[in-house]
């Protein structure tokens, strides 16, 4: 994954391809039970702020699903396309 820009906006774009099911990013960092801009939800009450994904976006059609606290493509992800996760998941 790398960082980059989409659209104007930030977001995250992959850098290797992968195929669903492929583990894309095990997230790490401080733990919140609140969410915020830089976090990610790895539960109900429980969120992430692991700076790697810091900038990835939600959206209605993820290309990734976050499971356990790892991240994995939902469906296949080329080189170049945006990782997305889903705007809600709990």
């Amino acid at each position: 994954m790398l960082s980059g820009v989409v659209r104007g906006s930030r977001g995250m774009i992959a850098t290797s391809r992968y195929i669903t099911g492929d583990v894309i990013h095990r997230l790490a960092g401080r733990l919140t039970a609140h969410p915020g801009k830089d976090t990610l939800a790895m539960g109900p009450q429980t969120h992430v702020k692991d700076p790697r994904v810091a900038h990835i976006r939600k959206t209605e059609s993820p290309s990734a699903v976050v499971l356990g606290g790892v991240i994995y493509a939902r469906t296949r992800i080329d080189v170049g396309e945006e990782i997305t996760v889903p705007v809600d998941f709990f």
